[in-house]
């Protein structure tokens, strides 16, 4: 299974390439880069928010929950901003990279599974089959645990308050500028401000 945006390989669950590690990161892990950090910390929330809804009998709550961690932080923010980094040269960075998109398409399967179970299950199965060995327990997406995270909002308060700031500016329905950015080197993240 590859996952592409435009012409760009971003990560693949092909075993002969390689590309995956043997385990993905965890949440209490020290990571290199900051957006994987404060992706890590969105997943948490998002499990949270849906849980609560899923708890609450709201399940529009959990769905919308659900959909804002997929598309506005995952696809909207987090691919974009693993993008230079996939494209450059340092293989540390790259392979924690990898390992936390991974790492978080498998929790976005989870998270999704209680609304859409056949295609979460079909996708579960086909990356099971290719990408790092699972638990036996978690060979069906049904049967996996429910994922648990710690709240990680304060280890990554930089992105976040950078991010949050310009959203409170914005009106409704604007569309946000991107603030962040990583640098060439995929090493960090800086603020337009700073480029001069």
């Amino acid at each position: 299974m590859v996952l592409k945006t435009g012409n760009q390989k971003l990560a693949t669950a092909d075993t002969k390439e390689s590309h995956l590690p043997d385990k993905p990161p965890t949440p209490d892990e020290k990571l290199q880069l900051e957006f994987n950090r404060w992706a890590l910390a969105e997943y948490g929330k998002a499990v949270r928010d849906v849980t609560a809804g899923i708890e609450a009998y709201r399940f529009n709550d959990a769905a919308n929950a659900a959909y804002r961690f997929v598309w506005n932080v995952f696809c909207d923010w987090y691919l974009e901003l693993a993008k230079p980094v996939f494209m450059g040269e340092d293989v540390a960075l790259k392979a924690e990279t990898r390992a936390s998109v991974a790492y978080v398409i498998d929790g976005i399967a989870k998270l999704l599974h209680p609304f859409m179970p056949y295609i979460t299950e079909e996708l579960w199965a086909i990356k099971g089959e290719t990408g790092p060995a699972r638990p036996e327990t978690e060979k069906v997406l049904a049967l996996a645990s429910w994922p648990v995270l710690p709240d990680m909002a304060a280890r990554v308060s930089f992105l976040t308050n950078a991010l949050d700031k310009e959203a409170m500016k914005a009106p409704p329905k604007t569309i946000v500028p991107s603030t962040a950015v990583v640098d060439v080197n995929g090493r960090g993240l800086s603020r337009r401000s700073d480029w001069t």
